[in-house]
């Protein structure tokens, strides 16, 4: 399993990690969310 913090950051700069890799059930009916709020946090700010 591979540790984030609460936008999926890993411990390595502009990689996320989502679904099967870290320690949270994977349902498919929830599964955009995470996905979601890695690219909602990805962007730059303005």
């Amino acid at each position: 399993m591979i540790k984030v913090d609460k936008y999926y950051n890993t411990n390595v700069a502009g990689i996320y990690a989502i679904d099967d890799v870290i320690p949270t059930p994977a349902f498919a009916h929830v599964a955009s969310a995470p996905g979601i709020t890695c690219v909602e946090n990805s962007r730059p700010s303005s």
